[in-house]
C-alpha cells in the first residue's frame, strides 16, 4: 500500500492512499466543497480521517450560517474544500 508522507508540525504525517484519495476526490470533484454530514452519513467517511486531511493541509473545513428570506437560520453547516496540495496529491 502506498502512502502519502506529508509534513506537519515538524512531524512526518503518513497517509494511506485508500480512503484519504477516494475523500480528496471528492472534494475535487465539486468546486464548492462537500458538507462534512455528506462525507460522513453519505460515504461513510469516519470524521477522525478527514480531520487527517485538515492537519495535513490537504483540505480545508470552513462553516457557513443558513439564511431563509434574508434572516438567519442559526443553522450552521460545515462544509469541506480540497486544497492545492490536495490536489497534488491525487495527481501522482
Amino acid at each position: 500500500m502506498r502512502c502519502w508522507e506529508f509534513r506537519y508540525g515538524g512531524a512526518r504525517k503518513h497517509l494511506t492512499e485508500d480512503e484519504h484519495r477516494t475523500a480528496l476526490q471528492l472534494l475535487a470533484f465539486n468546486p464548492h466543497g462537500a458538507t462534512v454530514e455528506a462525507l460522513v452519513f453519505g460515504h461513510c467517511f469516519k470524521l477522525q480521517m478527514l480531520d487527517d486531511l485538515v492537519r495535513a493541509r490537504l483540505a480545508k473545513r470552513y462553516c457557513l450560517t443558513v439564511t431563509a428570506g434574508g434572516r438567519t437560520t442559526g443553522v450552521t453547516v460545515t462544509y469541506m474544500k480540497i486544497m492545492a496540495a490536495g490536489r497534488k496529491a491525487i495527481e501522482e
